[in-house]
């Protein structure tokens, strides 16, 4: 019988996990249902803004999707790319752009905060237990970002030109931040590790 209800408690626990509106930072199990933040942070022309997690597991991982909350200022048009970087760990920044991980231009005139994410193909792939940067290039100062004002391990970056990506040396030079954004992507399991709910607490970090 306590084998039973052991049983009835994990299908419950899992079940739970499915259905609740994940919040959107980091690495998810499956597309966020809601924001992370409660901050609309404005944005700067040519920012890059991005923010360390570590990957989950520790074998293969593929990203399906990648995506982030953000709004537009009143009769505008806010653009920006999605992409994720390796970890410089000197530096404690990002340091170059995974295959496949770029996304196309997305545009919004939107005015309220809401989900814009990319479905990935062909699939980047990360590896579990190693640390990455998840963030977006903005183009125009016409934009605003989910995030928590702390707790998170971020960099800001403006000495690029959209959309060019920022060199090591330009990254080197960027402003750490505190801020905790809402910035997320979607693994599965490749190879290696095992399953890991969602609703665990991230490692998170950023930089914009």
């Amino acid at each position: 019988m306590k084998r039973l209800w052991g049983c009835v408690f994990v299908v419950l626990v899992l079940l739970f996990d499915v259905s609740i509106a994940r919040a959107a930072n980091g690495f998810q199990a499956s597309s966020p249902g809601a924001r992370h933040g409660t901050v609309d942070a404005s944005a700067a022309a040519n920012r890059c803004r991005f923010q360390r997690f570590t990957a989950p597991g520790s074998g293969t991982i593929t990203i399906t999707e990648i995506g982030h909350w953000v709004s537009a200022d009143a009769a505008t048009t806010a653009c920006f790319r999605l992409a994720i970087f390796t970890d410089d760990a000197v530096n404690n920044n990002p340091d170059v752009i995974v295959t496949n991980s770029e996304t196309s231009e997305y545009c919004t005139t939107n005015t309220s905060i809401h989900k814009e994410s990319h479905a990935y193909s062909p699939q980047p792939t990360l590896t579990g237990g190693t640390i990455y940067w998840l963030g977006e290039y903005q183009k125009d100062a016409n934009m605003n970002i989910d995030r928590i004002a702390t707790g998170g391990t971020a960099v800001r970056v403006t000495a690029a030109t959209y959309p060019t990506w920022p060199t090591a040396t330009q990254w080197d030079s960027g402003t750490d931040v505190t801020e905790d954004e809402g910035v997320y992507a979607v693994y599965v399991t490749t190879g290696g590790g095992g399953f890991i709910p969602s609703w665990l607490p991230e490692n998170g970090g950023l930089i914009e």
